[in-house]
């Protein structure tokens, strides 16, 4: 039973499903239903910024659910600002500025967790790099790297890993990769892959140097920052 039920949840994070715009069936990852789906599939679904935003900002949410956090925080902040003040046009900018409040705390999320994934890329491509030369294939490394490194590298690789289990190929299986996580080390790493599975190549030392740059490259933007 708790096999079925592990089964079930891996089916669900990464299904085979019908795209009703596309019509054929692709890998698609399972597009969460929030409280209204009426205003998910209007702002886009999957694809809409809003869903982009709260992926990379790894919160368990929906755009509908963010939608109608927005209208509340507006209203109450405009009831605070008509109470106070007893003027419409504060009432109006109050609401205009709470509505926009659950934005910019998803932007702030997203770019704390692209920071620590930022801090721990270096240590999933030192993981990829030594079991590629104990003799692990490419997939199996990011299944370890999927199983012993924590959130948000930990969760990304383990997406990436489910997805190439269900048969999608590794370049995809890379720009999606690219997507979620929109960081230039990414790209590199993305790039130098695909590369070497087009031209050959030790990818374990091409791994190595491209986590040595990036370890330095972290630094020096931490001292920036």
């Amino acid at each position: 039973w708790l096999a079925a039920r592990r089964l079930d949840r891996r089916l669900r994070e990464v299904s085979l499903t019908s795209d009703p715009i596309s019509g054929p069936k692709t890998i698609l990852t399972e597009q969460k239903i929030g409280p209204l789906p009426a205003i998910d599939k209007a702002l886009g679904g999957a694809n809409s910024s809003v869903a982009k935003l709260i992926e990379q900002s790894g919160v368990e949410t929906t755009p509908s659910a963010v939608v109608i956090l927005c209208l509340l925080v507006a209203i109450v902040m405009a009831v605070v600002g008509l109470v106070v003040s007893h003027r419409l046009v504060v009432a109006l900018v109050a609401a205009v500025m709470g509505g926009v409040i659950p934005i910019f705390w998803l932007k702030h999320k997203r770019t704390a967790r692209m920071k620590k994934f930022e801090e721990q890329f270096p240590d999933a491509l030192d993981l990829l790099s030594r079991a590629l030369r104990a003799g692990h294939a490419f997939q199996t490394a990011m299944g370890m790297v999927a199983d012993e490194l924590p959130a948000p590298v930990g969760i990304e690789f383990k997406k990436a890993f489910e997805q190439q289990n269900f048969g999608l190929p590794l370049r995809e299986v890379l720009d999606l990769l690219g997507e979620r996580v929109p960081l230039l080390d990414v790209k590199f790493f993305s790039t130098a892959v695909t590369i070497q599975r087009e031209t050959g190549g030790n990818l374990a030392e091409i791994l190595d140097t491209l986590a040595h740059v990036v370890r330095e490259r972290f630094k020096i933007l931490r001292q920036v920052r």
